[in-house]
C-alpha cells in the first residue's frame, strides 16, 4: 500500500523539526535529546543547514589568488557569492 502524495507522517514532522533546530544554531545535543536521537546523526544528517556551514571552504577559497583558465582569469570574487 502506498502513502497519498504529501502526507504527513511523524517522520516527516521530526525531519523537518530538526532541519528547523539545526538552521536556527542550537546545539546538537540539545536538538539530539528532544528528538531523542544521536547526536552524531544531526550533524551528519542536517550538518548542511547549519549557520556558516561553508564559511570556513569560503574562507580558504578567499585565500588562494587568482588563477587562469583558458583565456580566462579567476579570482575568488568570481566563485563565492558575499
Amino acid at each position: 500500500m502506498t502513502k497519498a502524495r504529501g502526507a504527513v507522517t511523524a517522520y516527516a514532522l521530526r525531519h523537518r523539526c530538526a532541519s528547523w533546530l539545526v538552521a536556527k544554531g542550537l546545539p546538537t545535543r540539545m536538538i539530539a535529546d528532544f528528538l531523542g536521537a544521536d547526536e552524531q546523526m544531526i550533524p551528519d544528517h542536517y550538518g548542511h543547514l547549519a549557520p556558516g556551514y561553508q564559511q570556513e571552504a569560503a574562507r580558504a577559497i578567499g585565500r588562494k589568488r587568482a588563477f587562469r583558465w583558458g583565456n580566462q582569469e579567476w579570482s575568488p570574487a568570481n566563485c563565492v557569492n558575499p
